[in-house]
Parts: C-alpha cells; structure tokens; sequence
C-alpha cells in the first residue's frame, strides 16, 4: 500500500507577502485621503461658526427690537460692559495690544440673552410695550477651536467703530478687534457686523 504524499500548506493565515500589501494599500488610503478629511472637519467648523456669530448676532438684534436697548448693562444696573463672552473668565490679548478680560458672569451673553440677571424690565408683548421677551438663544458656547464668541459692545452707538459677534477662528487670536474701524479682512476671525461704521 502506497501513500501518497501530498505538500500542502496550511491555509490558516496570512504569508507576509499578502500582509504587507494590505498595509501598503492602508498606508496609500491615509495619505490620500487624509488631507481631504482635514479639509473638510475644518471647513464644518467654519460652516458652525459662521452660525453660530449670526445666530449670536440675531438674538442680539431681537433682544433690541424688544427692550429699545442693547443688552450691556452689568448685573447690578449701576454700568455697562465693554465686552460679552460666552464664557465667563477669559483673558485674551488681540492684534494691536488690545487685551479684554471679563472677571465675573455680568458680561456674558448667557446672562444677558437667556437670563435676565440685570433683570431688564420684561414685556410679554413687547411690539406693545417695550421689555425683555428672552430667552432669545439656547445655550452659549464656545467656538469650534474652544474660545469664547466675544461681541465689542462697548462701541455701540459710537459712528467711529464697528460693532461685531466675533469667533478667534483657527488661530485662536481676535485680529478683528485690532483695528479702527474694526473689520475681519484679511484675517481668519469669523464676524457678524452689528453695526457698521458710518465713517
């Protein structure tokens, strides 16, 4: 009785050849499509911030239309605030030196447009009588790159600057507020004009 004998390789796994063809088709995917990826997580953080300063900028217009009044009085009536953040403690320096802070919840917009903590007088039919009819946005938050959406309202009424919701954008830094008039041209900021200088 013959055996016959018979070379057979196990096909239970992989041989390296067909491993390193598979890593080699993943490694040529990543760096294909990498990029395109990145382009396009940061392209959505542009589309988010750029609605999220109108969305800012319209509830400001809103609250406005409302109450006859820019929402910039401090928590205790007594002032007004230079600046509105959706955060409460920020220190940020800007191109040109300009440094703003906000030591305490009485300048952001929380308080102000959700609120009511300088308790504005209120109006349920305010296209009657004037008052505050808030909330006038859902919860504030930071930008897509983590800093505070910061609006300059200590230039309202004033023809010489230009009132603006702004986003850092991505290199995190408020070029927009370093200029006279202010303006987001030729940085990366992200601006909802309020209110335009008429100079």
């Amino acid at each position: 009785m013959f055996r016959s004998r018979s070379n057979h390789r196990s096909d239970s796994g992989f041989t390296l050849m067909e491993v390193v063809i598979a890593v080699a088709l993943v490694a040529i995917l990543a760096v294909s499509l990498g990029p395109l990826v990145m382009k396009n997580l940061q392209d959505g953080k542009v589309s988010r911030a750029q609605s999220d300063v109108q969305a800012i900028g319209n509830a400001i217009e809103t609250f406005y239309k409302d109450t006859g009044s820019w929402p910039n009085t401090q928590n205790d009536g007594t002032g007004t605030v230079d600046y509105l953040t959706s955060s409460p403690t920020i220190l940020v320096a800007a191109t040109g030196g300009i440094t703003f802070t906000s030591q305490d919840d009485n300048t952001t917009l929380s308080n102000q447009l959700i609120l009511n903590t300088p308790t504005y007088s209120t109006s349920t039919r305010p296209h009657l009588s004037a008052g505050w009819n808030g909330p006038y946005m859902g919860a504030d938050s930071l930008d897509p790159w983590g800093m505070p959406y910061v609006v300059n309202m200590e230039y309202v009424g004033d023809a010489t600057h230009t009132v603006l919701v702004v986003s850092a954008g991505p290199n995190k830094t408020y070029d927009s507020f370093g200029t006279t008039p202010e303006t987001s041209t030729g940085t990366d900021d992200l601006c909802y004009v309020l209110q335009k200088n008429s100079q």
